[in-house]
């Protein structure tokens, strides 16, 4: 502190001398100027009674020019020294509020270090206490930084590795202690989830969400808004429980499920919207449970479930709306289950492109394909069913040509549109052609 005040003291010694010297300098200038106005008239004689000469009235005019001329340079010294104590001012706010800053991190790093070690303790009820902690501290966070810092915290906790329900034959003292820490992981993402909610006092929207690998046996995430960053559910696993996305919104982020796996749980997506985003299913599995997509609305972005394999769940894209860049399922594999794009809407680009269908029931009944074009090129229909029964082809292109049929069905009977499917040109057993007044025509 003592440094501040010699070095303001220097600084006011330092305007002193300015001010000194500009109130000389203008002394100089108004005397100068007045010289120089009487050097021009010819230094006349004040005119007398009786005498010719220079009128007292513009003498007078003369030497109020020049106090005029002192006035002017003395209101640009006030303005200097007012402008100087704005600026001393605004250095003392500055210093205040790095004061403050420094100490809110310290505070912030004190109840950190306080909460933080909590999580490690073996009594799930002190470690929910240390997760409620750092959700307050991550919502006093002096900066975006430090919050992000309390979000990595909490998501590494749900990274840990799972520890999977007790037998049998477990004790009471370990089914107690699996319920406790499961009470932990869904408390975790409840926080989260209330955070990423409309209308909350403090937000967690346009933070990163690293959840990779992390096992899933419930969980709700509904209505919550994930905007910008990064959301991360990388090789995550789905295994059971009820797992809530409903209403869920996913704006301008990146939205990263490769690799997941949707073992048995029930994943519901109904309602959601993915508006610019990218949506990532690059090789998720779809193995058993039920997700479900009803409903969504893929405006912008892209969603790419290229390689993903659906082999015995029950997946539905029922009545949602791809009218994104590219919707994506090359190379998927539609081995078992269901997969449902009943009443769906593509006003967009979609592939199936080298798509496998070898025992799925994938269904496009009621469908409408309004624009863009939906491609299956090369891809193969070895059993299962594949229906688009009801749909209307009103504009979009829809191309089988390459496709190759070694078995199974598809499904065009009751079509309606002007413009009809490309098929191969070759006879295709198990395709059921349009048969109705409203088949296809064109």
């Amino acid at each position: 502190m003592d440094e501040y005040i010699q070095r303001d003291r220097l600084r006011m010694r330092h305007i002193g001398v300015v001010c000194a010297l500009a109130l000389v300098g203008s002394i100089a200038m108004t005397t100068t100027v007045l010289v120089l106005t009487l050097w021009v008239a010819g230094f006349p004689h004040v005119a007398l009674p009786g005498k010719e000469g220079l009128p007292l009235e513009r003498l007078i005019d003369i030497i109020k020019l020049s106090f005029a001329a002192v006035a002017g340079i003395g209101g640009v010294i006030a303005l200097v020294l007012g402008y100087r104590r704005q600026k001393v001012f605004e250095a003392a706010e500055r210093r205040a509020e790095g004061a403050e800053q420094r100490e809110a991190t310290k505070l912030f790093n004190e109840r950190f270090t306080i909460a933080s070690d909590k999580l490690g303790h073996e009594s799930p009820a002190v470690v929910l206490a240390g997760v409620h902690a750092l959700a307050r501290l991550a919502d006093d966070a002096p900066t975006g930084g430090l919050r992000q810092t309390v979000i990595d915290v909490l998501c590494a906790y749900l990274r840990m590795p799972y520890t999977p329900p007790p037998g049998n034959d477990a004790t009471t003292y370990q089914r107690l202690a699996y319920a406790g820490y499961r009470e932990v992981r869904h408390t975790i993402i409840r926080l989260i989830s209330a955070r990423l909610r409309e209308g909350v006092p403090i937000s967690w929207q346009g933070h990163d969400f690293d959840l990779t690998g992390v096992v899933f046996d419930g969980g709700d995430f509904s209505d919550a808004i994930f905007s910008g960053g990064e959301v991360s559910f990388r090789d995550a696993v789905f295994r059971s429980g009820r797992i809530h996305f409903e209403r869920s919104a996913f704006l301008g982020c990146t939205a990263d499920f490769k690799g997941a796996s949707f073992e048995g749980a029930q994943v519901d997506f109904r309602g959601s919207q993915f508006r610019d985003c990218l949506l990532d299913l690059h090789g998720a599995r779809f193995s058993a449970g039920e997700v479900c997509f009803d409903q969504c609305v893929f405006l912008g972005g892209e969603m790419h479930a290229n390689e993903c394999v659906f082999s015995g769940a029950e997946v539905g894209f029922n009545q949602a709306i791809f009218s994104a860049d590219a919707i994506s399922f090359y190379g998927a594999e539609f081995s078992a289950g269901k997969v449902g794009f009943w009443g769906t809407l593509f006003a967009g680009r979609s592939g199936f492109r080298y798509a496998r269908f070898t025992g799925a029931h994938v269904t496009f009944y009621n469908a409408q394909f309004s624009s863009g074009e939906v491609d299956f090129e090369a891809a193969r229909f070895l059993s299962g069913l594949v229906g688009f029964r009801g749909a209307e082809f009103t504009g979009s292109k829809v191309d089988f040509r390459f496709s190759r049929f070694l078995g199974g069905a598809l499904d065009l009977g009751q079509v309606s549109g002007h413009v009809p499917p490309l098929l191969p040109s070759d006879t295709l057993p198990g395709v059921t052609m349009p048969t109705s007044p409203r088949e296809t025509s064109g």
